[in-house]
């Protein structure tokens, strides 16, 4: 979708820039231009959204001539941005998985069956 881009430098801005854990990163409200001459989409509706963008941040972005927030004073986030589900690995700690709330998601980590050695090297479908 148009949005993925904007999507993924929000989460990796968030992750690099503000510390957050993958989790927050992902589930933090976005900002998004999906062409130069296109209006601002932020979001910041939902209860999971936090920190919000304050209107006076808004308002900012209003009197730098982007448009689609609505009128000055008011919370024009209601844009649903994106949907990221997301792996890292941190060398120190491990893998790490996080699910977007906005939409139906989850990480789950699944680790291979043991095999012996014969069976890992021989092919299903070999005699």
């Amino acid at each position: 979708g148009a949005t993925i881009i904007n999507s993924v430098l929000n989460v990796t801005l968030n992750l690099i820039d503000h510390g957050m854990s993958l989790q927050q990163a992902i589930a933090a409200p976005r900002l998004s231009v999906t062409h130069a001459a296109g209006p601002v989409q932020c979001e910041g509706g939902a209860a999971f959204m936090q920190p919000r963008f304050s209107v006076a941040a808004q308002d900012a972005l209003r009197e730098r001539g982007h448009a689609g927030l609505g009128d000055a004073g008011t919370d024009g986030c209601q844009a649903t941005i994106g949907s990221v589900q997301a792996v890292i690995i941190d060398l120190a700690s491990g893998h790490h998985g996080a699910a977007d709330p906005r939409r139906e998601g989850t990480v789950v980590q699944v680790r291979p069956a043991s095999l012996n050695e014969n069976q890992a090297l021989k092919p299903p479908f070999s005699q």
